[in-house]
């Protein structure tokens, strides 16, 4: 069963749509926007900058890649040649050490802003879509692996930067995976939704659903935009899952310790003995104070 014609044709001509506008300029807003969002983050770390952007542009496209080892159908960003990465380094040079902050100064305008954000959208909306058909054709049956494989290609790009973040000390909150948000959230039901509606229930055409895939993202990007607030359209469809489910919804914050145990009693002789053991040699590492040794009558030390 398949929806009706009119509708069908109507997604599909806002799939058109919305990747009419040549790929190079999808990139360039696509790498401007990536940049944006650490622009400033590290302040004259300039390498670290660089990767966590590209990390966020390209991380996620190349670790599904290098999973699914198949660099003819899907090749990694940094192989895929010199044209992407001179976009990337062009764009993210250009946005922080532009003379003057020419294009610094014009991502700022919030109208540009939306338009780089957009780009990213449609890219991202891509990638999901392209994942999941080539999952769903190359490994016929494994419909969950495809799921996962969307979400890596979609926001795995994040995931790097947190962990990057955390290893050199730049985190400053929760990490997408401790508490998932709208980029984890959009990205699995939205690849759920088109592997569904294409290949489960056979309701749209691949490009019919893209289509909506693309439509939600950019539609999302705008109101936000205009707005300015962050309008999580998959944040009731969490709810609705940890209800059922029974998850507990996971809270922005360190993780508190659990409750402690009542001591044993064999485990209270334990610590006696042991800081008996520390009393009779201060030395240890686990205590700071130490004995001054006393001195014998031929003038040596004990």
């Amino acid at each position: 069963m398949k929806v009706p014609q009119g509708i069908e044709q109507s997604l599909v001509a806002a799939a058109d749509l919305f990747n009419s506008p040549p790929l190079l300029l999808l990139l360039v807003g696509h790498c401007l926007a990536c940049a944006n969002f650490v622009r400033g983050k590290y302040g004259d770390r300039w390498l670290i900058n660089n990767l966590a952007g590209f990390a966020i542009a390209f991380g996620g496209g190349s670790m599904s890649a290098l999973l699914l080892q198949d660099p003819g159908r899907v090749p990694i960003a940094v192989f895929s040649g010199d044209v992407l990465l001179l976009i990337w380094g062009l764009s993210w040079w250009a946005l922080s050490y532009s003379p003057f902050n020419v294009v610094g100064r014009l991502m700022d305008l919030r109208p540009v802003t939306t338009l780089a954000n957009v780009a990213l959208s449609i890219l991202r909306a891509g990638i999901i879509a392209q994942r999941v058909d080539y999952m769903v054709a190359t490994y016929p049956g494994h419909n969950i692996a495809a799921i996962v494989i969307a979400i890596i290609a979609s926001c795995g790009g994040g995931m790097i930067v947190d962990a990057l973040d955390i290893g050199a000390g730049y985190s400053k909150g929760p990490a997408e995976l401790a508490t998932p948000g709208f980029v984890l959230r959009s990205g699995a039901f939205l690849a759920i939704f088109h592997l569904a509606s294409v290949h489960l229930l056979g309701l749209l055409s691949s490009r019919a659903s893209l289509g909506v895939i693309t439509t939600l993202f950019v539609a999302h990007t705008l109101a936000s935009a205009i707005l300015q607030a962050p309008l999580d359209y998959t944040r009731p469809l969490g709810i609705l899952l940890h209800k059922v489910t029974n998850i507990p919804v996971p809270v922005g914050g360190k993780t508190k310790a659990p409750p402690s145990k009542p001591v044993t009693r064999s485990q209270a002789a334990l610590s006696k003995e042991v800081d008996g053991h520390q009393e009779q040699y201060p030395s240890t590492p686990s205590s700071s104070k130490q004995t001054p040794r006393r001195r014998t009558t031929a003038g040596k030390r004990e």
